[in-house]
Formats: C-alpha cells, structure tokens, sequence
C-alpha cells in the first residue's frame, strides 16, 4: 500500500488535544481518518516527526532522454543496446527496453526467417 501525505499542523493539533483528553491511540486514529501507526508515530517523537524522509530515488532518465529513446526506436530497428549507445544515455539497456516496451504505439516485432508462403505458392505445390 502507498503511503498518505504527512500529518499537516491542523491534524497535529486534533491529535495533541485528544491525547490530552485522554482518548485511546485507534480513537484518535479513527476520528482523523489515519491509521493509528501514524498516530504512534508522532505521538513517540513529535519533535523529530517527518524530518528524515528520504524520498524516492532518482530516475535513470530524463522525459527528453525518453523521448530520443522513443524517436530512435520508432525511426529504426536498432536493439536496445545500440539505441543506447546512440542516444549517449546513462540508463542501462535494460531500462531502455522497459521505455520502449511501455510505449503503446511501439510494437517490436522480430524479422521473419522468410517470407509467407501466397495463395499462388499453394496452388503450385
């Protein structure tokens, strides 16, 4: 599950006067509408509470990056390998596979080892 935004000062301020009030740590929970972990979380530290988020971790690619990996896939039939080297990105192949693979209207089809047999290569067989 995500997590919710952090608690705001208005809900900090509901959850110090019910505390002072003397209500359980679910009660409390319950009336704010947020899980009670939250609740012992800052009731256990209200000082220190959402000072050491670490946020989410870096993107290996830029949106232009994303979009000249997307550009030199669809104008060529290039592996991912070349197209990153092309493109001079960072990202590893791996993830240049991945964008490609997300783009809906990119579809990578493998060469056929020949061609189809016609209606004509039937009828002479």
């Amino acid at each position: 599950m995500g997590r919710l935004k952090m608690l705001d000062q208005e809900e900090i301020i509901k959850i110090e006067t019910l505390q002072e009030e003397r209500y359980s740590l679910r009660i409390i929970a319950r009336r704010l509408g947020r899980s009670h972990h939250v609740i012992i979380n800052y009731l256990g530290d209200p000082e220190n509470y959402g000072k050491r988020c670490k946020g989410r971790t870096k993107r290996a690619t830029t949106e232009r990056e994303r979009q000249r990996i997307l550009c030199e896939a669809l104008n060529s039939s290039l592996t991912a390998g070349q197209i990153a080297l092309k493109v001079e990105t960072k990202a590893s192949v791996r993830t240049v596979q991945r964008i490609i693979n997300q783009c809906s209207s990119l579809k990578r089809l493998q060469f056929k080892k020949r061609p189809a047999l016609s209606h004509r290569h039937y009828s002479l067989r």
